[in-house]
């Protein structure tokens, strides 16, 4: 049989564009994995995560639940309602196929955003790949979480952040706030001030686009306030998830106070009694604690279990109420004993560098033996992480290390910016969107460390990211003084 020769002409026209190869290795890796491993989307959690309403009210009374979701910021459920109403409850598919477009869309978003960033195209293809493929990336992918998404829409933000600078066009000013304000409607992480103080750096680098950069955060910024304001008249509070702060604090400080100090508190009253107890269960468990409780009328506030199951309804009105006395008793406790608080911090420190994928809830049932290998094969080679070992040792060198060059990059080049008589836009961006990314690590890190419970790891994928940048930036400054 004759063989085909090799046409170099299409090879080379193929490496000229590298979203092409892109593409072409994501289908590949895709078909690969559920090919070679045991995956199927897991969609399950819909129905009993905490951060869901019950299924049948988002497909039957989807605006008056989404109008009292106290514990959430709406737009990931009305997502789902919206999904569950156009296919008539059958959500699996069309969520599937979403989050392989959320897949997709963020390999190339990511790997367009370091070639803006002058990493060369060659660095920004081999490390797009290297996280595309990468079994943590999988994993997120084929879980019905607002995780992915949230990665994405930060990646994505950062991008238009850029184009806005480089171009001043309102189309990517209203990109840019569009993504920042989805990230606020779905994560209670992300503040509604930093809509405004994203709109002060803007006003600020780009001084000659302060009408258009008004003209383009209107609309987010009136929507995000509609949202704020109606959330301080239902609930007394402009934000959402506050049922989750006290929670989480009390079960950060719970989990550390050794026994004498648990009895010292007990026998003193210093706190209430519901301070010892397990704070995820049903409402009915901490009535007699606890101010009486309304009812409302409204299912998504008085109803304590979601509908088919019996899975907890965390929109329960109580569980403000809970979190009003949790909050009680944390601010006693550390009166008292500050050093737990420090205590819970090393503890959170130390999860915050596990590998994304140790997570248990984003494991499920993916999590197969030949999963695991290769998971961790891929752990210990790209992250160090050794066998025996919960933490990665790559994780522990490198996050601090990229932060502080990330940190000196952004001071040399504005020192830089400061001494030359002028500065192009392509610079001026690349030195706004490293701080943009620098800030969001940093804020984000420290939200999670220091108030969250739990699960360290896998609030760290959403910017896993912009530390994936600022490895690209790393090897282009290295490569640069070879």
């Amino acid at each position: 049989m004759r063989r085909m020769p090799w046409n170099h002409n299409a090879f080379s026209s193929l490496m000229r564009h590298p979203s092409s190869i892109i593409i072409l290795i994501f289908i590949v890796s895709r078909i690969a994995y559920f090919s070679f491993f045991p995956l199927r989307f897991e969609s399950a959690s819909i129905s009993y995560f905490l951060q869901y309403l019950d299924l049948r009210l988002l497909s039957n009374d989807l605006v008056t639940s989404l109008y009292y979701l106290h514990q959430q910021p709406p737009l990931f459920n009305l997502v789902i309602g919206i999904i569950l109403k156009l296919f008539d409850g059958h959500y699996h598919m069309p969520f599937k196929i979403m989050y392989l477009g959320i897949g997709l869309l963020f390999a190339l978003t990511l790997f367009h955003l370091m070639v803006k960033m002058a990493i060369s195209q060659r660095i920004a293809m081999v490390l797009t790949i290297i996280f595309m493929v990468s079994p943590t990336t999988i994993l997120y992918e084929n879980h019905l979480h607002y995780g992915y998404p949230t990665a994405l829409l930060l990646c994505a933000s950062a991008f238009y952040f850029f184009r806005f600078i480089e171009t001043g066009r309102l189309r990517h000013g209203m990109y840019f706030f569009s993504l920042l304000a989805s990230l606020i409607l779905i994560r209670s992480i992300f503040r509604p001030e930093l809509l405004l103080l994203a709109g002060a750096a803007l006003y600020y680098v780009r001084k000659d686009r302060r009408a258009i950069m008004l003209q383009a955060i209107a609309i987010p910024l009136v929507i995000v306030m509609c949202f704020c304001i109606k959330q301080y008249m239902v609930f007394g509070t402009p934000y959402a998830s506050t049922s989750f702060l006290g929670m989480n604090l009390a079960k950060r400080l719970h989990d550390v106070t050794p026994p004498q100090i648990k009895k010292e508190l007990r026998e003193s009253r210093a706190v209430s009694p519901m301070y010892f107890m397990y704070p995820v269960g049903y409402i009915s468990n901490y009535r007699k604690f606890l101010p009486p409780i309304p009812v409302t009328g409204i299912a998504a506030l008085d109803n304590q279990r979601k509908s088919g199951g019996g899975a907890i309804n965390f929109n329960h009105l109580g569980f403000l109420y809970q979190s009003a006395v949790y909050m009680q008793d944390v601010r006693a406790v550390l009166r008292l004993h500050p050093e737990l608080y420090f205590k819970s911090f090393r503890a959170a420190s130390t999860l915050y560098f596990v590998p994304a994928s140790d997570d248990k809830h984003t494991r499920n049932h993916n999590f197969s033996r030949s999963f695991a290998k290769l998971t961790s094969y891929y752990n210990m080679i790209f992250l160090g992480k050794l066998p025996g070992m919960r933490v990665a040792l790559g994780l522990v060198i490198a996050f601090p290390l990229l932060l502080a060059f990330g940190y000196f990059k952004a001071l040399s080049v504005y020192r830089q910016c400061r001494t030359m008589s002028a500065i192009t836009t392509q610079q001026k961006a690349q030195w706004a969107t490293l701080c943009y990314m620098l800030f969001f690590i940093s804020w984000l890190t420290a939200v999670t460390v220091c108030i969250s419970w739990g699960e360290y790891n896998r609030y760290r994928f959403d910017f896993d990211s912009f530390y994936l940048v600022l490895v690209g930036l790393l090897l282009a400054f290295v490569k640069d003084r070879l």
